[in-house]
């Protein structure tokens, strides 16, 4: 009377019945159910049971709250933060008069401009995490040195942003051992682009450069302030003071502003530096640190996006919910070898007799399948009275789709 073997058959019984074994079939989110047997059996079982409903409950607030983070990566907006870059600007020199160097090589002196992208405005670096290089923040770059100091070559050198190339800055190298001044111009990148107003516009609005739809917005928020729309026509809007040094007439169109906002947004000016390239033997590197503040996309969307496809994080939770309910299957039956030990132990003949009835009713049921099919094989279950009816209607059902098909082809009857 082994518990195993009997285990065994009655899993080959659902497999010959087709409702595959218990540990091959799906699992579902009520095997994780403590069955009522097992919480009588074992008080501390409630417990889990509370537990089990804690997960439930943050189940539906984390689903909620997925839906949410959802609908917010799909929105189309894009959020900016502002950050500091830190620019360097520093010279070096070699092969100057005055230092320990091969007299034979000529004097030169190397410009570098580089930047940094600061974590916080406490000025804190974390080399740990990739940042975007400075390259990638430049539109043009162009350093123009003395004319009187460089007559006879090129003294403009320009860099044109190149998505190819991407690095943390720039270098210059020149020869010569005189003190050198250079003019440094940097078009900054911003996205969407930004324009500098005109001077009535700057005044009216209070803001000198901005995107063309940061000042249409800056503008209808001005006119609502003011309570400048027209209270009769409502298309138009009267000009104050401010205004009127703008669009030049006491009421305007707001379907007019669009066509006229070009008017007055100029290009932005770049930021210029200057920088005096020294070659004391005294000093061997210069330098000039300026922090500059610029516009930067949010990570908060891609973080966001990461979180809800990490496959690593989901196949965790999945392993774990595996194991629990792994688990729960070996709680489950070992108490019914418990049971069945039990049962045995307190009246032997009545639990045996009603195990063989048991066991006798599961092998009739797999014989009555079985000895359907063998009596099918056999030429006397064909003679019976039914036999003769269902090959007649059988013909007939033949016969009519074949005349069907015959005129379908002969175009008696539509397809």
């Amino acid at each position: 009377l082994n518990f195993k073997m009997a285990t065994r058959k009655k899993e080959e019984i659902r497999v010959k019945r087709g409702m595959g074994a218990r540990r091959g079939r799906p699992r579902r989110a009520a095997e994780k159910v403590v069955s009522r047997e097992v919480k009588e059996m074992v008080p501390e079982s409630a417990m889990y049971s509370q537990l089990l409903d804690f997960e439930r409950r943050l189940d539906t607030t984390l689903m909620r709250k997925r839906m949410d983070m959802h609908e917010l990566t799909r929105r189309p907006m894009q959020v900016k933060v502002k950050r500091v870059l830190r620019l360097f600007i520093s010279n070096t020199h070699v092969n100057q008069p005055g230092d320990l160097a091969d007299e034979a090589n000529p004097p030169e002196w190397t410009l570098s401009i580089e930047g940094r992208l600061l974590d916080d405005p406490t000025g804190k670096v974390d080399l740990r995490t990739p940042k975007r290089r400075m390259s990638t923040f430049v539109n043009h770059l162009f350093v123009e040195f003395d004319k009187a100091q460089f007559p006879f070559e090129d003294n403009i050198v320009e860099w044109h942003r190149n998505n190819t190339v991407i690095s943390d800055g720039f270098e210059i190298t020149r020869r010569g051992n005189t003190p050198v001044r250079a003019t440094i111009t940097i078009d900054f990148e911003t996205f969407p682009l930004k324009y500098k107003l005109v001077p009535a516009l700057a005044d009216a609005l209070g803001m000198v450069t901005a995107s063309r739809s940061e000042a249409i917005a800056a503008l209808w928020q001005y006119i609502k302030v003011a309570n400048l729309q027209d209270a009769t026509e409502r298309d138009h809007f009267r000009c104050d003071q401010y205004l009127q040094k703008v669009f030049r007439a006491e009421r305007f169109r707001f379907s007019d502003i669009a066509q006229t906002l070009p008017l007055l947004l100029l290009p932005a000016d770049p930021l210029v530096f200057y920088f005096e390239i020294g070659v004391d033997p005294a000093v061997s590197r210069r330098q000039q640190v300026y922090d500059i503040e610029i516009e930067t996309d949010d990570n908060f969307r891609s973080a966001l996006n990461t979180y809800m496809l990490s496959p690593a994080l989901q196949a965790e939770l999945k392993l774990l919910d595996d194991q629990t309910q792994d688990l729960l299957q070996d709680i489950e039956r070992t108490r019914t070898k418990r049971d069945f030990m039990l049962g045995f132990a307190k009246d032997p003949q009545h639990f045996l007799a009603s195990w063989v009835a048991s066991q006798v009713r599961d092998l009739s049921a797999q014989n009555a399948s079985t000895a359907l099919a063998e009596s099918q094989r056999t030429a006397a279950y064909y003679t019976q009275a039914w036999a003769e009816p269902a090959a007649q209607r059988y013909f007939s059902a033949a016969a009519a789709g074949t005349r069907v098909a015959a005129q379908q082809a002969s175009g008696e009857l539509p397809r």
